[in-house]
């Protein structure tokens, strides 16, 4: 009964050399109701960072490949719960519908891929630094 679909929606490769997904990730609740739920992930190949003019402030390839992993996924998972089933893909269009609106822009922008490793790199930083 709580079977997640993880159906593809959408495959793009963006112009900053990342590729987005969407996906349903939606899944059945009790009797009629359901979580519907949209995630977004983006992929960026780190040999792709490197063609950025940021990519100065980077550490090299492999460092960054064993610390954050190859390619390095963003994700974001929107979600509207207790949906009767009847509407499902009415409010999955919407969901969809306020990513293109709100997100797209920003995960298309030439600076996001790089951007986005230095703050998994600080953030990674702050996690070692907590444990020492």
């Amino acid at each position: 009964m709580n079977q997640t679909q993880n159906n593809l929606i959408e495959q793009l490769r963006l112009d900053n050399q990342a590729t987005l997904e969407l996906y349903d990730t939606s899944r059945a609740l009790i009797g009629d109701r359901m979580l519907v739920s949209l995630t977004a992930r983006v992929r960026i190949p780190v040999d792709g960072l490197y063609e950025h003019r940021a990519a100065e402030k980077l550490p090299p390839a492999d460092p960054l490949r064993a610390l954050l992993g190859d390619p390095v996924t963003w994700e974001n998972v929107k979600q509207r719960h207790f949906i009767d089933s009847r509407e499902k893909s009415e409010v999955l269009e919407r969901l969809l519908a306020e990513f293109n609106t709100h997100m797209r822009p920003y995960l298309t922008h030439p600076d996001f891929p790089v951007k986005y490793v230095q703050k998994q790199l600080r953030e990674h930083q702050k996690r070692a630094d907590w444990y020492r």
